[in-house]
């Protein structure tokens, strides 16, 4: 991962550009995805598939999120790209609650990032061993603007959110896959 900044950091703008400069990164969170039409199983998140990993980096004041992918060759990663912005503040900031609650519980969950581009969905999801926890990061009007909180459960307003959006057959294609 540093090595992928430092190539894409020139010296000249290296400090004008977002995440330049001296950087701080934590530790790698798998990024998995749903599927809509997984939310009708009996159990959608074992479903889930891992697609990347993000890096939350601060450098500059600023956070982002670096995105490493597996390559075609599984033993090898590739840089995917430098997220900042909404997603990253938002994905820090629930980083921080989910310590506050996991220290108070002195229970121990694995951080993961759950998408679901088609229903414009992002939770941080902490998979305990016996119970999941989850924390919305899009939330509000506009985006992103509610207050963050620990859910138990968003499986129920992700399948009523999955219905109402692709109510339409008109909005299916053939194999019942939702369309943009």
């Amino acid at each position: 991962m540093e090595q992928a900044l430092a190539i894409r950091a020139h010296p000249i703008t290296e400090h004008a550009m977002p995440l330049a400069g001296a950087r701080q990164s934590g530790a790698p969170v798998p990024v998995f995805y749903l599927e809509p039409q997984q939310l009708t199983g009996p159990d959608p998140l074992s479903s889930a598939v891992q697609t990347n990993w993000v890096y939350p980096v601060m450098a500059g004041g600023e956070p982002g999120l670096v995105d490493i992918r597996p390559a075609d060759n599984e033993s090898v990663s590739e840089f995917g790209g430098i997220y900042y912005g909404l997603l990253a503040r938002r994905v820090g900031e629930s980083v921080q609650l989910a310590q506050l609650a996991v220290g108070e519980n002195n229970m121990a969950f694995q951080l993961r990032l759950l998408q679901m581009p088609e229903l414009d969905f992002a939770a941080l999801w902490l998979k305990g061993r016996n119970e999941d926890y989850f924390i919305s990061l899009f939330e509000g009007r506009p985006p992103g603007t509610a207050t963050l909180q620990l859910q138990g459960d968003v499986l129920a307003e992700l399948r009523e959110q999955a219905a109402h959006r692709f109510a339409s057959v008109d909005e299916l294609d053939p194999d019942g896959t939702p369309t943009n």
